[in-house]
């Protein structure tokens, strides 16, 4: 029969469902604060006191949190449609079964949601004239550690790619040409909750296992570009870490030269030192509400 007001289920049942913090993991654990790769901070659902009787509504609210989660998370769910049959043991088994499945989307960063929202694009040049090693920085911020956690857990994306918007005057020359290529195919770089996708070109190292949560206060290495030239070769390099605080996620490129030919002459041109400008461009792919969550949890990049 269908659950209506006056159904009898066991309240430490229904409890489960709402609040384990163990596999089966509950509603809230998955929704709610959570710990580590599990958690939205979403509006969590009120257990009941031993002996009291689940009613109609609060049956409804477990029904409809996992429904909108569902939502965000692209996943298709049994248990929460209109119950007309089938026993209390299959009701049970069928809501484990989609409550296990929302946990292991939340657990992998909801890698199927669409619900995101690009921000602006922040740059970050290295000089116009430089040797041997340039350096620059981005920063990721949330309002708080669990909402830097949330913003993954929900699918948040931080996105970087590379590029040379200013070449040395009067064009290129050979050490140009090889961080031209060598920019063209560092990124795009996506770090997500537990990885980061890269364009795996010619002579790139990726850490592909590297996401949010894999990330200390040290920084850790990404993705090494290096330069394959028959001139310069391994000799030119880009290479791309990360590290948290709290709050925050701060990435950092490294570009090195690291060829001999060391001096330059603005007036001929003669020698391959000038590189010229170099960009690392970072956005962040913000969780919206559009889809089922109550609360987006977002970032800004600066």
């Amino acid at each position: 029969m269908a659950y209506v007001a006056g159904d009898t289920i066991l309240d430490d049942e229904y409890n489960a469902f709402v609040s384990n913090t163990g596999s089966p993991y509950g509603y809230n654990y998955i929704a709610g604060t959570g710990a580590g790769a599990y958690g939205l901070g979403q509006s969590t659902l009120s257990t009941v006191a031993a002996g009291n009787t689940i009613t109609a509504a609060q049956w409804n609210s477990l029904f409809t949190g996992m429904s909108n989660l569902a939502n965000h998370t692209n996943d298709t769910l049994t248990s929460t449609a209109a119950v007309s049959g089938g026993d209390t043991i299959a009701i049970k088994a069928a809501l484990i079964s989609d409550l296990a499945t929302l946990a292991a989307s939340v657990a992998a960063g909801c890698p199927n949601t669409t619900a995101l929202t690009d921000t602006a694009t922040v740059n970050d040049d290295t000089a116009n004239n430089w040797t041997t090693t340039q350096t620059v920085t981005v920063t990721i911020t949330a309002a708080s550690q669990d909402a830097l956690r949330y913003f993954f857990n929900s699918g948040g994306k931080v996105v970087i790619d590379f590029s040379n918007p200013t070449l040395p005057t009067g064009g290129t020359n050979a050490k140009n040409t090889e961080w031209i290529d060598i920019v063209g195919r560092a990124g795009p770089i996506t770090i997500k909750a537990h990885d980061l996708d890269g364009s795996g070109g010619a002579n790139q190292t990726i850490n592909n296992d590297f996401g949010y949560h894999d990330l200390t206060g040290t920084y850790q290495t990404l993705v090494t570009t290096v330069g394959n030239d028959a001139t310069y070769g391994s000799a030119q390099t880009l290479v791309v870490s990360a590290l948290t605080s709290t709050n925050t996620m701060t990435i950092r490129t490294v570009f090195t030269d690291g060829a001999a030919d060391t001096t330059y002459n603005s007036a001929t041109q003669t020698d391959n030192d000038y590189v010229g400008v170099l960009r690392m461009a970072t956005f962040a792919k913000n969780p919206n509400t559009s889809e089922g969550l109550a609360t987006a949890y977002t970032v800004t990049v600066s």
